[in-house]
């Protein structure tokens, strides 16, 4: 009898695993960057360079302009949105 050693995931479709240098990104974004964006207080213009830079790297991907990107919540949040 085959016995398969290792893994197989077959349900990407639902969620993917996340990269391990994604993972660390998330992380110390969340440790250190954790204000609402909108506010003026320093954590908050913190978390507001990180959204600005994120936007950037997006668009720059998709060959997009910055104000063309949007993040939003949830898949029913981008849905409703358009």
């Amino acid at each position: 009898m085959y016995r398969l050693r290792r893994q197989v995931y077959l349900d990407n479709n639902a969620t993917t695993q996340v990269a391990v240098d994604v993972r660390k990104t998330i992380s110390r974004i969340l440790k250190h960057s954790y204000g609402n964006p909108s506010s003026l207080y320093r954590v908050a213009r913190d978390s507001g360079a990180v959204l600005a830079e994120s936007r950037q790297q997006v668009a720059q991907t998709i060959n997009a302009k910055p104000e063309e990107i949007y993040f939003t919540g949830s898949a029913s949040e981008a849905n409703n949105q358009v």
